[in-house]
């Protein structure tokens, strides 16, 4: 078992073409990716938390627990799901894909890019290669 995730797949791991095209791959998530993806969820409600009056350590701690709130909810919810990460080639990462492979259709649990992999296609790439059979 991996801290932190479920075992991973027996499955092989899915590739798609498009994410290549772009500089990108997949691959499953560790424990030793929770710190970033901590930064990933607190980098998706930055415009949320600007407006809210509290300090940085306020916020950051509000942050963190929302973030394991979700992690385990996910966990609980959706433990038989690909819990993968985005990268780049250099292994750097560029957001996470929580994907459920079910039959007849599959289920994005979770999609996320950091600032910087937002707004080149990276995100509208990845989704729609998502097959809607379930993948082998």
């Amino acid at each position: 078992m991996r801290p932190g995730f479920p075992p991973e797949p027996t499955q092989s791991l899915w590739m798609p073409d498009a994410l290549a095209a772009r500089g990108a791959r997949l691959r499953w998530l560790t424990a030793q990716d929770l710190h970033w993806l901590r930064e990933l969820y607190a980098g998706t409600r930055e415009d949320e938390m600007a407006a809210v009056p509290w300090t940085p350590a306020q916020k950051r701690h509000f942050l963190d627990q929302q973030f394991d709130a979700q992690h385990r909810y996910y966990l609980q919810r959706y433990g038989n799901a690909d819990f993968l990460a985005v990268c780049d080639l250099g292994d750097r990462p560029l957001g996470r894909l929580y994907l459920q492979r079910t039959t007849p259709a599959h289920l994005i649990v979770d999609v996320s890019l950091f600032p910087h992999a937002r707004g080149q296609g990276l995100g509208t790439a990845l989704i729609a290669a998502i097959p809607t059979s379930p993948l082998n």
